[in-house]
């Protein structure tokens, strides 16, 4: 059988078709070959970038994991997991055993009690513990562990987390002191507080404070989920609050205000806030402070600071008016000397003089505002005091009104001017005689027994548990209460009561200088004065007097009389600058066989003296322009200045008389005076007699 034949171009195109296949398929195999090895490094990346992230996620959520091999005891850990517990991730991990060390021995056993019951049991188990990463630094973590179990169903290895939580637990810590802070300010602070809510017409308690239950008397009755109008409480409580509640919950805004419940006779700061939302119903939180005592303190003050407004008023009045009144009793004295024999000339300016001492009674009863002070203070015997003003009263009050002493002989004393003590007791005994001589005048049966009472007893608190201030420290006090059952006062006449030149009384009949006086002396000596009064019952007026210890401070001593003996007849210089007063101060020291020269101004006067200092006396005003008398006083004593110093003055405050004192003048003098009083003065001045 014949093979048949291959041409050479034949076997050359086999061939050549072979090697085209081969080519071929290696080609696809090396294209395939690289895809294959761009998706494996594409994989890689990934998985890379995977892991990049888990380590970054674990490293912001301070997260790590663990692993634990059962069959070769050998513990891996991630990065973040050594780094929390303050290895190098660069060295081997750590054993069970020397990270079981790490943790505090009181909380050892918890941890290992945990793990031991993932192995046993197959469960997952967790646990919080301290962990001493280094010597003084100790971190809070937070270890989970889940058993991993193998083809057969046994545990194999342990995997866990492990979570640093130190910062989780500060910030619980820092939340719960600051949260017990709030509970104990909320539990004891004196401002009433809680939440409440709308509960159809009336209003539920969600949640108060114990300042809630003593606002509304309710300490032994619960209050929270309670509603208002269910609550044991009066109409129209109920109503007060649910009115003001009901204002509040209708607002968006917080809302403040001051209210005053007639019933309770109590003032209230109330602050309203709505909690907004949709809840409903409609909360809102409450916030309500008894203001009634700073109230009461507040009216007392502004009446204290109108009183002593009107005081300076009248104070510097009455000064003005010493002024006119001296020249008046000087020239009815000048008058009188001249027109010796004249009796009816006489008995005119005798009643100009009646008229003039009136008026200088009155002004000083003004200047009694202006005083700041009196140093002329003696351990005074109040039993005493009040002793010698009934034996004063009681020869001229009407014989149907009985006086009461009910003190017990045991009351302390008080250290202090006596004749403000007396001035005291006396306007208040007036004052209750009057008004019981107007209610005798109303009541024509008399069918009641007019009576005035005073009682004191001694305590260590001021009006209402309270001291009153006191510039001397006071070691207990002393509470005098003087009652009538007169006509008693309306709120409008008590809260007015005592402002100079107020007075119920008919015209000429008061001068409304009377309880005035006994406030501003009371507030003087360092007390207080309140008042119960209903009309047609009658009134009390309670005093708080401070009882100090007598002056540790020894007054300072005058250096003996400087200057030439005294004499009938002296070298003066009156310095005054009322015209008035000097013209007729100079015809009276004239008269009085005085050398008298005049100086109506501070600095005139003290050129004239530097120049002139051979002068016996120094007759001087305070007020006057240019330098005032105190700083001529003050600078003739620094001179070579040897004669005496007399001061002339209307008023004269604590401070004046100290500095005075204390610039050792020789003598003061009260205006308005008269003749004689004026020419005693000076002879007793001159002969260092004269007391200030």
């Amino acid at each position: 059988m014949d093979h048949p034949s291959f041409s050479r171009e034949q076997a050359i195109l086999y061939v050549a078709s072979a090697l085209a296949l081969a080519l071929l398929f290696t080609t696809l195999g090396l294209f395939r070959q690289r895809t294959l090895r761009k998706h494996l490094a594409e994989q890689s990346r990934r998985i890379s970038e995977s892991e990049s992230m888990l380590a970054e996620a674990q490293r912001i959520a301070r997260l790590g994991n663990w692993r634990y091999d059962l069959v070769t005891h050998k513990t891996e850990c991630s990065t973040e997991a050594l780094r929390i517990l303050g290895f190098d991730p660069k060295h081997a991990p750590p054993s069970y055993f020397r990270l079981l060390k790490m943790v505090p021995r009181a909380e050892r056993a918890l941890m290992h009690r945990a793990i031991q019951t993932s192995l046993h049991n197959g469960i997952a188990s967790d646990v919080t513990v301290p962990v001493e990463v280094s010597p003084g630094v100790t971190k809070i973590v937070h270890a989970t562990a889940r058993p991993k179990k193998d083809a057969s169903g046994n545990t194999s290895s342990l995997f866990g987390t492990l979570q640093d939580i130190t910062w989780q637990k500060a910030a619980e810590e820092n939340l719960l002191a600051r949260e017990q802070l709030l509970r104990a300010l909320y539990d004891n602070m004196p401002t009433a507080m809680g939440v409440a809510e709308e509960a159809g017409s009336s209003f539920r308690f969600v949640s108060v404070n114990p300042g809630t239950a003593r606002l509304l008397g309710l300490l032994s009755t619960p209050i929270v989920n309670r509603v208002l109008a269910e609550l044991p409480l009066s109409t129209s409580v109920v109503d007060f609050w649910t009115h003001w509640f009901r204002h509040g919950c209708n607002q968006t805004e917080p809302f403040k205000t001051e209210q005053h419940n007639d019933e309770m006779r109590r003032d209230y700061a109330i602050t309203l806030v709505p909690l907004g939302g949709t809840k409903m119903p409609r909360q809102f939180c409450f916030l309500v402070d008894d203001i009634t005592a700073r109230k009461e303190i507040d009216a007392e003050i502004a009446q204290g600071r109108r009183l002593r407004a009107i005081g300076e008023l009248v104070g510097g009045i009455a000064h003005e008016f010493n002024n006119l009144l001296t020249p008046i009793m000087l020239k009815v004295e000048l008058l009188s000397m001249e027109f010796a024999r004249n009796p009816r000339l006489l008995d005119e300016l005798e009643t100009i003089a009646r008229a003039t001492r009136r008026g200088a009674d009155l002004t000083r009863r003004l200047l009694t505002f202006g005083r700041r002070g009196d140093t002329n203070l003696e351990e005074v015997q109040v039993l005493n005091i009040i002793r010698a003003n009934f034996d004063l009263l009681r020869p001229t009050i009407d014989r149907r009104i009985s006086l009461v002493m009910n003190l017990p002989d045991t009351l302390p004393s008080l250290y202090s001017n006596p004749t403000d003590l007396h001035q005291i007791v006396l306007n208040l005994l007036l004052n209750a005689r009057d008004t019981l001589m107007e209610k005798l005048a109303h009541d024509a049966t008399n069918s009641w027994n007019a009576r005035i009472a005073v009682d004191g007893l001694e305590q260590f608190s001021g009006a209402d548990g309270t001291s009153p201030p006191s510039s001397r420290p006071p070691l207990r006090w002393l509470r005098l209460s003087v009652r009538d059952n007169g006509m008693g006062m309306t709120a409008d006449v008590r809260e007015r009561i005592f402002e100079p030149f107020y007075t119920t009384k008919e015209v000429g009949k008061g001068t409304g200088l009377g309880l005035a006086t006994v406030w501003h002396l009371v507030t003087r000596l360092g007390g207080k004065i309140t008042i119960e009064s209903e009309p047609g019952t009658g009134s009390a007026f309670h005093l708080w007097l401070p009882v100090t210890s007598a002056k540790t401070t020894s007054p300072i001593a005058k250096p003996p009389a400087v200057g030439q003996p005294a004499k009938t007849c002296a070298n003066i210089l009156l310095v005054e600058d009322d015209e008035l007063v000097a013209k007729t101060v100079l015809v009276v020291l004239r008269r009085l066989g005085h050398q008298v020269a005049h100086q109506a101004n501070g600095n005139e006067a003290w050129q004239h003296i530097s120049t002139q200092p051979a002068y016996d006396l120094l007759l001087l005003d305070l007020d006057l322009p240019g330098i005032g008398g105190i700083e001529i006083a003050r600078r003739a004593r620094a001179s070579n200045y040897a004669g005496r110093i007399l001061i002339a003055s209307g008023r004269l405050s604590e401070s004046e008389i100290h500095e005075l004192d204390t610039l050792r003048v020789d003598g003061k003098l009260q205006k308005p005076f008269d003749a004689p009083t004026l020419s005693k003065a000076i002879q007793d001045c001159l002969a260092g007699r004269l007391k200030p």
